[in-house]
């Protein structure tokens, strides 16, 4: 028997075995896009970890509605487009958290627009705003979330935050009257 292997070629691997084990991971990414993009408007999601927290926010039209140059009441992807650098700058200076005293603004900030795809809808009706706040929340004593109206007119916001694997905490509210929450303890 042993004669008869030595004169087969070595048995090759199955390259999709290997493959296999990446499916789950991209599931779990797809899967966390998808929920940032299906997030209705009016809320928001914050993970606090040792390496920061990470933000969705996902805001009506009202908070970006400057960007609508030609007066339409419509803000197109290519309106949108053309002040995004400026938009941007806007909610990295709006949104904030502070902890122990010191704030922090939001960092690494991207813009997903979103519209209805069921109608013909040529605007942007909603923009899912990712970032993250660059603070060591792991031994905070006080940790705020703030947001200045007078820069972004975000609406109301229903925030749901939660720390590393602990469960969410009920969700609470941001809004022009309470523009400041405290997350911890």
């Amino acid at each position: 028997m042993k004669q008869i292997r030595s004169h087969l070629p070595p048995r090759r691997r199955s390259n999709w075995l290997a493959g296999i084990h990446l499916v789950p991971l991209l599931v779990l990414l797809h899967a966390g896009t998808a929920g940032a993009h299906l997030m209705p408007s009016g809320h928001a999601r914050l993970n606090i970890t040792d390496d920061g927290i990470f933000a969705v926010f996902a805001l009506g039209e009202s908070s970006f509605a400057a960007a609508d140059s030609d007066g339409d009441d419509v803000v197109s992807l290519t309106e949108l487009d053309r002040y995004r650098s400026a938009l941007i700058a806007t909610i990295e200076q709006a949104l904030w958290v502070e902890v122990d005293g010191q704030r922090h603004a939001i960092e690494d900030v991207l813009l997903n627009p979103a519209h209805d795809h069921g109608e013909a809808s040529p605007g942007v009706e909603s923009l899912t705003v990712l970032g993250r706040f660059a603070v060591d929340a792991s031994a905070a004593e006080n940790l705020f979330l703030g947001i200045d109206y007078a820069l972004l007119d975000a609406g109301e916001l229903e925030i749901r935050a939660r720390r590393g694997a602990a469960p969410r905490r009920a969700p609470r509210t941001l809004s022009r009257e309470s523009s400041v929450l405290r997350l911890l303890p």
